[in-house]
């Protein structure tokens, strides 16, 4: 191959690689919906008008990256409801969000961008009394649990829970400190212990003055699944879904994502997400 051709086959692949990436970008060009969720430190932080949180700043720079647009709605909505505003094509993003096969028939999965645990928490009073290893031990018990509505625990814990009945109490979603009902439950013995992730139940057990009484139960976290953006099929098309996806996987390249993982964990003394 001489020089001359060489420079022309050089020309012509960095041409065609600006072309795709214009063609991507213009492909998110439209602005994109996503409805606030509330606060839940250390994921969603700020306001609609000023978002912060390892969440929402991974959401900022793969938008970033896409040469997308973002706007929040001003007001909140809970989590079930997002859902359906996923579903219904009336919002485009939502962030936090598991696998499913159920989400997956009206949305594009964007991720995975990290991963979630959760743990056992009860009494500290109470912390030898509940010989529990593994999920299954809580369907063999006297053991009545405490989980949130709306929320995905993964696989193993989605069955024990359907299979607990009655024995399983569900309260609704809140904005803020969204487990403060079952911590209430719990000191009044109505449940024997609640599902938490210890990330989030750090901060809020601390919030609500109750950290030295109640505890991680020592039963091994649970890896609830990877986590995803959702972008609503109604609203958007497959190209959309890839722009985004690639530019994920740049922010991953280029240190960006790592360095926004690493404020988080510094900041909370939190090495795993």
């Amino acid at each position: 191959m001489n020089k001359k051709t060489r420079i022309y086959l050089i020309t012509l692949s960095t041409c065609i690689f600006f072309t795709c990436s214009i063609n991507a970008f213009a492909e998110c060009e439209k602005t994109l919906k996503i409805a606030w969720m509330g606060l839940w430190e250390p994921f969603n932080l700020g306001s609609p008008s000023a978002p912060q949180g390892l969440d929402l700043e991974i959401l900022d720079a793969i938008i970033t990256e896409a040469g997308c647009n973002l706007v929040y709605s001003a007001t909140y909505f809970p989590w079930a409801r997002h859902i359906r505003m996923i579903e219904s094509g009336e919002t485009d993003l939502i962030t936090a969000a598991g696998k499913t096969a159920e989400r997956e028939k009206f949305s594009y999965l964007i991720g995975p961008y990290r991963s979630e645990h959760v743990g056992l928490y009860v009494l500290k009073t109470d912390i030898e009394k509940h010989s529990i290893q593994e999920p299954n031990d809580l369907l063999t018990q006297e053991f009545t649990l405490g989980t949130s509505i709306g929320y995905n625990y993964g696989n193993e814990l989605n069955r024990v829970i359907k299979l607990l009945g009655k024995k399983n109490q569900a309260i609704p979603e809140r904005e803020e400190l969204p487990n403060r009902a079952n911590y209430l439950k719990l000191k009044a013995n109505r449940i024997d212990g609640y599902l938490g992730y210890p990330v989030v139940e750090t901060l809020d057990l601390k919030a609500m003055g109750v950290e030295d009484d109640i505890v991680l139960h020592p039963m091994p976290l649970i890896k609830t699944g990877d986590i995803y953006i959702l972008l609503s099929k109604k609203s958007n098309t497959q190209e959309i879904a890839n722009t985004l996806q690639n530019s994920l996987e740049r922010i991953k390249a280029n240190g960006v994502y790592g360095t926004i993982l690493k404020k988080y964990s510094e900041r909370y003394n939190i090495s795993k997400w």
